[in-house]
Protein backbone atom coordinates (compact mmCIF):
# COMPACT_ATOMS: atom_id res chain seq x y z
CA UNK A 1 0.00 0.00 0.00
CA UNK A 2 1.35 3.42 -0.96
CA UNK A 3 2.22 5.98 1.70
CA UNK A 4 -0.60 8.26 0.51
CA UNK A 5 -3.25 5.54 0.77
CA UNK A 6 -1.95 4.48 4.16
CA UNK A 7 -2.14 8.08 5.41
CA UNK A 8 -5.67 8.44 4.01
CA UNK A 9 -6.71 5.20 5.70
CA UNK A 10 -5.48 6.40 9.09
CA UNK A 11 -7.23 9.75 8.59
CA UNK A 12 -10.55 8.06 7.80
CA UNK A 13 -10.14 5.70 10.75
CA UNK A 14 -9.50 8.66 13.04
CA UNK A 15 -12.66 10.40 11.81
CA UNK A 16 -14.77 7.26 12.24
CA UNK A 17 -13.35 6.66 15.72
CA UNK A 18 -14.10 10.26 16.71
CA UNK A 19 -17.70 9.93 15.49
CA UNK A 20 -18.20 6.65 17.37
CA UNK A 21 -16.80 8.01 20.64
CA UNK A 22 -18.79 11.22 20.25
CA UNK A 23 -21.98 9.23 19.60
CA UNK A 24 -21.43 7.23 22.77
CA UNK A 25 -20.91 10.40 24.83
CA UNK A 26 -23.97 12.14 23.33
CA UNK A 27 -26.22 9.16 24.07
CA UNK A 28 -25.08 8.51 27.64
CA UNK A 29 -25.32 12.20 28.56
CA UNK A 30 -28.99 12.34 27.59
CA UNK A 31 -29.76 11.36 31.19
CA UNK A 32 -33.45 12.22 31.14
CA UNK A 33 -34.24 10.03 28.13
CA UNK A 34 -32.11 7.13 29.36
CA UNK A 35 -33.59 7.41 32.85
CA UNK A 36 -37.06 6.93 31.36
CA UNK A 37 -35.84 4.04 29.22
CA UNK A 38 -36.54 6.11 26.09
CA UNK A 39 -33.67 5.00 23.87
CA UNK A 40 -35.47 6.30 20.79
CA UNK A 41 -35.23 9.88 22.06
CA UNK A 42 -31.56 9.42 22.91
CA UNK A 43 -30.85 8.18 19.38
CA UNK A 44 -32.91 11.05 17.98
CA UNK A 45 -30.71 13.47 19.91
CA UNK A 46 -27.70 11.82 18.33
CA UNK A 47 -29.17 12.22 14.85
CA UNK A 48 -29.99 15.88 15.53
CA UNK A 49 -26.48 16.55 16.82
CA UNK A 50 -24.77 15.00 13.81
CA UNK A 51 -27.11 16.72 11.36
CA UNK A 52 -26.37 20.01 13.14
CA UNK A 53 -22.66 19.26 12.88
CA UNK A 54 -22.93 18.76 9.12
CA UNK A 55 -25.18 21.73 8.38
CA UNK A 56 -23.19 23.97 10.71
CA UNK A 57 -20.05 23.19 8.73
CA UNK A 58 -21.37 22.91 5.16
CA UNK A 59 -25.07 23.79 5.18
CA UNK A 60 -24.73 27.28 3.73
CA UNK A 61 -22.18 29.61 2.17
CA UNK A 62 -21.75 31.32 5.53
CA UNK A 63 -21.18 27.95 7.21
CA UNK A 64 -18.56 27.00 4.60
CA UNK A 65 -16.86 30.36 5.08
CA UNK A 66 -16.74 29.86 8.85
CA UNK A 67 -15.38 26.34 8.39
CA UNK A 68 -12.60 27.62 6.16
CA UNK A 69 -11.83 30.42 8.63
CA UNK A 70 -11.57 27.95 11.51
CA UNK A 71 -9.61 25.39 9.50
CA UNK A 72 -6.90 27.81 8.35
CA UNK A 73 -5.02 28.22 11.67
CA UNK A 74 -5.57 24.54 12.47
CA UNK A 75 -3.89 23.53 9.21
CA UNK A 76 -0.88 25.72 9.93
CA UNK A 77 -0.66 24.57 13.54
CA UNK A 78 -0.91 20.98 12.34
CA UNK A 79 2.12 21.53 10.11
CA UNK A 80 4.09 22.82 13.10
CA UNK A 81 3.19 19.71 15.09
CA UNK A 82 3.77 17.33 12.17
CA UNK A 83 7.24 18.68 11.39
CA UNK A 84 8.34 17.98 14.96
CA UNK A 85 6.72 14.52 14.95
CA UNK A 86 8.60 13.58 11.79
CA UNK A 87 11.84 14.38 13.59
CA UNK A 88 10.83 12.27 16.59
CA UNK A 89 9.88 15.24 18.80
CA UNK A 90 6.61 16.32 20.43
CA UNK A 91 5.62 19.91 19.76
CA UNK A 92 2.82 20.63 22.23
CA UNK A 93 3.45 24.37 21.92
CA UNK A 94 1.55 25.17 18.73
CA UNK A 95 -0.83 27.45 20.65
CA UNK A 96 1.98 29.57 22.04
CA UNK A 97 3.76 29.69 18.70
CA UNK A 98 0.55 30.79 16.97
CA UNK A 99 0.08 33.56 19.53
CA UNK A 100 3.67 34.73 19.12
CA UNK A 101 3.32 34.77 15.35
CA UNK A 102 -0.06 36.49 15.54
CA UNK A 103 1.23 39.30 17.74
CA UNK A 104 4.26 39.83 15.49
CA UNK A 105 2.09 39.97 12.38
CA UNK A 106 -0.42 42.19 14.19
CA UNK A 107 2.26 44.74 15.04
CA UNK A 108 3.49 44.84 11.44
CA UNK A 109 -0.14 45.12 10.34
CA UNK A 110 -0.89 48.35 12.19
CA UNK A 111 2.57 49.92 12.66
CA UNK A 112 3.41 50.49 8.99
CA UNK A 113 1.84 52.29 6.06
CA UNK A 114 2.76 50.31 2.96
CA UNK A 115 1.26 49.27 -0.36
CA UNK A 116 -0.73 46.02 -0.11
CA UNK A 117 1.74 44.15 -2.34
CA UNK A 118 4.41 44.80 0.28
CA UNK A 119 2.39 45.00 3.47
CA UNK A 120 0.64 41.62 3.24
CA UNK A 121 3.80 39.55 2.53
CA UNK A 122 5.71 41.49 5.19
CA UNK A 123 3.04 40.75 7.81
CA UNK A 124 2.99 37.05 6.84
CA UNK A 125 6.78 36.80 6.98
CA UNK A 126 6.83 38.58 10.34
CA UNK A 127 4.23 36.15 11.68
CA UNK A 128 6.25 33.17 10.48
CA UNK A 129 9.45 34.55 12.03
CA UNK A 130 7.71 35.34 15.33
CA UNK A 131 6.26 31.84 15.61
CA UNK A 132 9.54 30.23 14.53
CA UNK A 133 11.60 32.15 17.08
CA UNK A 134 9.18 31.23 19.85
CA UNK A 135 9.28 27.61 18.72
CA UNK A 136 13.07 27.73 18.72
CA UNK A 137 13.15 28.29 22.50
CA UNK A 138 12.21 24.70 23.44
CA UNK A 139 14.45 23.45 20.62
CA UNK A 140 17.40 25.34 22.07
CA UNK A 141 16.62 24.14 25.58
CA UNK A 142 16.39 20.56 24.29
CA UNK A 143 19.70 20.78 22.45
CA UNK A 144 21.64 22.57 25.18
CA UNK A 145 20.20 21.26 28.42
CA UNK A 146 18.19 18.16 27.49
CA UNK A 147 14.96 19.72 28.77
CA UNK A 148 12.03 17.66 27.49
CA UNK A 149 10.13 19.48 24.76
CA UNK A 150 6.71 18.40 26.04
CA UNK A 151 7.24 20.21 29.35
CA UNK A 152 8.84 23.32 27.89
CA UNK A 153 6.32 23.76 25.07
CA UNK A 154 3.36 23.38 27.44
CA UNK A 155 4.85 25.95 29.81
CA UNK A 156 5.56 28.31 26.92
CA UNK A 157 1.90 28.11 25.91
CA UNK A 158 0.94 29.64 29.23
CA UNK A 159 3.67 32.26 29.03
CA UNK A 160 2.50 33.27 25.55
CA UNK A 161 -1.13 33.56 26.66
CA UNK A 162 -0.35 35.84 29.60
CA UNK A 163 2.14 37.85 27.53
CA UNK A 164 -0.54 38.51 24.90
CA UNK A 165 -2.98 39.69 27.58
CA UNK A 166 -0.30 42.04 28.93
CA UNK A 167 0.69 43.35 25.49
CA UNK A 168 -2.91 44.13 24.59
CA UNK A 169 -3.04 46.50 27.56
CA UNK A 170 0.14 48.38 26.64
CA UNK A 171 0.10 51.61 24.68
CA UNK A 172 1.88 49.88 21.82
CA UNK A 173 -0.99 47.48 21.10
CA UNK A 174 -4.04 48.85 22.94
CA UNK A 175 -6.75 50.42 20.82
CA UNK A 176 -7.25 54.10 21.53
CA UNK A 177 -10.23 54.86 23.73
CA UNK A 178 -10.45 51.29 25.05
CA UNK A 179 -9.36 49.98 28.44
CA UNK A 180 -10.00 46.30 27.76
CA UNK A 181 -7.55 43.90 26.13
CA UNK A 182 -8.24 44.66 22.48
CA UNK A 183 -5.72 45.61 19.83
CA UNK A 184 -5.50 48.39 17.30
CA UNK A 185 -7.05 47.82 13.90
CA UNK A 186 -4.83 46.25 11.25
CA UNK A 187 -4.40 48.51 8.24
CA UNK A 188 -6.47 47.58 5.21
CA UNK A 189 -3.25 47.25 3.22
CA UNK A 190 -2.12 44.40 5.50
CA UNK A 191 -5.32 42.37 5.33
CA UNK A 192 -5.54 39.26 3.21
CA UNK A 193 -8.15 39.44 0.44
CA UNK A 194 -11.43 37.70 1.23
CA UNK A 195 -12.14 34.48 -0.63
CA UNK A 196 -15.75 35.50 -1.30
CA UNK A 197 -15.01 39.17 -1.88
CA UNK A 198 -16.49 38.88 -5.37
CA UNK A 199 -19.92 38.47 -3.76
CA UNK A 200 -20.03 42.07 -2.62
CA UNK A 201 -20.10 43.53 0.87
CA UNK A 202 -21.18 40.43 2.79
CA UNK A 203 -19.48 40.95 6.12
CA UNK A 204 -20.60 37.50 7.31
CA UNK A 205 -18.28 35.74 4.83
CA UNK A 206 -15.05 35.98 6.78
CA UNK A 207 -12.92 33.42 4.91
CA UNK A 208 -9.78 34.90 3.40
CA UNK A 209 -6.86 33.80 1.23
CA UNK A 210 -4.96 32.68 4.30
CA UNK A 211 -6.61 29.33 3.55
CA UNK A 212 -4.70 29.23 0.27
CA UNK A 213 -1.51 30.10 2.14
CA UNK A 214 -2.18 27.16 4.48
CA UNK A 215 -2.73 24.81 1.53
CA UNK A 216 0.49 26.02 -0.08
CA UNK A 217 2.26 25.47 3.24
CA UNK A 218 0.91 21.91 3.33
CA UNK A 219 2.22 21.24 -0.15
CA UNK A 220 5.56 22.83 0.77
CA UNK A 221 5.85 20.57 3.80
CA UNK A 222 5.11 17.49 1.66
CA UNK A 223 7.75 18.60 -0.85
CA UNK A 224 10.26 19.16 1.95
CA UNK A 225 9.74 15.65 3.31
CA UNK A 226 9.59 13.79 0.01
CA UNK A 227 11.93 15.70 -2.28
CA UNK A 228 14.73 17.19 -0.20
CA UNK A 229 17.75 15.95 1.71
CA UNK A 230 16.65 17.87 4.80
CA UNK A 231 13.30 16.11 4.76
CA UNK A 232 14.99 12.72 4.50
CA UNK A 233 17.29 13.61 7.40
CA UNK A 234 14.30 14.69 9.51
CA UNK A 235 12.48 11.42 8.91
CA UNK A 236 15.60 9.35 9.45
CA UNK A 237 16.16 11.06 12.79
CA UNK A 238 12.54 10.46 13.73
CA UNK A 239 12.74 6.75 12.92
CA UNK A 240 15.95 6.11 14.81
CA UNK A 241 18.03 8.96 16.20
CA UNK A 242 21.09 6.86 16.98
CA UNK A 243 21.15 5.17 13.58
CA UNK A 244 20.73 8.54 11.84
CA UNK A 245 23.60 9.96 13.87
CA UNK A 246 25.78 6.97 12.99
CA UNK A 247 24.95 7.42 9.29
CA UNK A 248 25.97 11.06 9.43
Amino acid sequence: MSETLKSLRFTLLAIVAALIVSAFIIVITDIEALGNGDFGTALSTLRTAYWGLFTGAFGSLRAISNTITGATPLLLAGLAVSSAFKAGLFNIGATGQMLAGAMTGLWVGFAFQLPPLLHVPLALIASAIGGALYGAIPGLLKARTGAHEVITTIMLNGIASFTVLWLLKTELFKREGRDDAISKFVEESARLPRLFGFMGNRIDLLAHTGFIVALLGTFGFWWLLRKTTLGFEMQATGFNQEAAKYAG
